[in-house]
């Protein structure tokens, strides 16, 4: 292979790691996976490499052998979502381009294709995931039978909202409206139907907008000296609990000033023992909420499964937040377990368990608590939030240092 061809195969190959990281970071991949899934797909190929991805931006350079072909890149990304259908596909091909199975340039076409496919699921499917998660919630909440039918319906607004698209004027407000919406409904059917907690309710309704999951993945990036991509997160996902809360609040107050706002209530709560039979159709709800694959169902079940008995018994004799840690280290020696048994990346497995441990209701009622001028307890459930995520981090870290992760996703 003479110059010009090995030149051009450079730009291939630093053309496919661009493309590579950047489907990794929209589709919902950390900070420190990105980077160093990025790393180490440029030390396969021989170049030297340095990355630097925050949740809106991916910073990269390269080093050839001929400094003439040095290049330094600067994306701006908006912020991804989960789609575990799409990473493990684009993972697929990053395994057939390191094989030597496909050329980079074959790669990059591949990566394009994925990225330019239709979402896995209707929107109308997506909707139905929203109302699933809040009816679990609600039942892991030991709601009612009438907070679960308020749950399902209100939970099913929320996401009309987020997915049918008639928001995106409005998307830096979407949350609040939503909670806003929520909140008014709630409080409005308590009036009609006393026997709702309006408060389980809306906490319920609200589940997939609170950010638990990206708090907790701002405490692992600040964990691995990731600070701008943490603290940007961290950031982040506070502002998206404080439009929450004060779109919850001003409904409140609003309806406060027609009718008074209920101090007792008198649902009867579910039987514990619903938690569990409750668990497939959640596993349905994340599927679809996290754009797997519909035979991935079974392996998120049991993730669940595993995440919630973990998280039972072992808070039972050593607390809620060593009780995270223990039930995190299990999700996480179990995901490395299953990217090993299937080749597959291990988040698939991963996010389904951790979604259930992470604090995005402990933060929401802190901030509540504040709005009510209820320093105390607000400063209390905020740093209950941070321990809980600390514990869910440290243990996840544990778990990778236990069983190796197969690969950087």
């Amino acid at each position: 292979m003479n110059t010009a061809e090995h030149n051009q195969l450079h730009r291939y190959e630093i053309q496919f790691i661009l493309q590579f990281a950047e489907a990794l970071q929209s589709y919902g991949a950390p900070s420190y996976r990105v980077e160093a899934a990025s790393s180490d797909m440029a030390r396969i190929f021989g170049l030297k490499a340095d990355f630097y991805s925050t949740p809106t931006s991916l910073f990269s350079s390269f080093k050839t052998p001929d400094p003439n072909l040095d290049e330094t890149h600067l994306l701006r990304l908006e912020p991804g979502s989960t789609d575990l259908n799409r990473l493990s596909d684009i993972d697929g091909v990053a395994e057939m381009v390191v094989r030597g199975e496909l050329n980079p340039q074959q790669g990059i076409v591949e990566i394009q294709k994925i990225r330019r496919r239709k979402s896995l699921y209707p929107k109308p499917i997506s909707i139905l995931s929203y109302a699933l998660l809040s009816l679990n919630l609600c039942i892991f909440m030991r709601g009612g039978k009438q907070d679960i039918f308020a749950s399902l319906i209100l939970g099913g607004l929320v996401g009309l909202l987020s997915v049918s698209g008639r928001m995106i004027k409005l998307k830096d407000l979407a949350e609040g409206i939503a909670a806003f919406a929520v909140s008014l409904i709630a409080y409005f059917w308590y009036t009609q139907t006393p026997v709702i907690n309006p408060n389980i309710v809306i906490i319920s309704s609200l589940i997939v907008l609170l950010p638990g999951m990206q708090i907790t993945q701002a405490i692992a990036e600040l964990a691995t000296n990731n600070l701008t991509a943490g603290s940007s997160r961290l950031m982040g996902g506070i502002m998206v609990l404080l439009k929450l809360t004060f779109g919850v609040f001003l409904a409140r107050e609003l309806f406060s000033k027609f009718s008074p706002l209920p101090l007792e209530f008198y649902n009867k709560p579910l039987a514990s023992g619903w938690q569990y039979v409750a668990l497939p159709l959640a596993a349905v709800g994340f599927t679809i909420n996290f754009k797997a694959k519909l035979r991935d169902w079974y392996w998120i079940l049991l993730a669940g499964v595993i995440s919630l008995t973990t998280l039972h018994y072992s808070s039972l004799f050593i607390g809620k937040e060593l009780g995270a840690f223990i039930a995190a280290f299990v999700i996480g020696t179990s995901a490395n377990i299953f990217a090993r048994m299937t080749k597959r990346p291990a988040m698939t497995f991963l996010m389904p368990g951790i979604i259930l441990l992470v604090p995005g209701s402990v933060g929401y009622s802190s901030l509540n608590s504040l709005y009510n001028q209820d320093v105390l307890a607000g400063i209390h459930a905020a740093f209950a939030m941070f321990k809980i995520a600390t514990a869910i981090v440290v243990g996840f870290f544990v778990g990778n240092v236990t069983i190796n992760p197969r690969k950087s996703i």
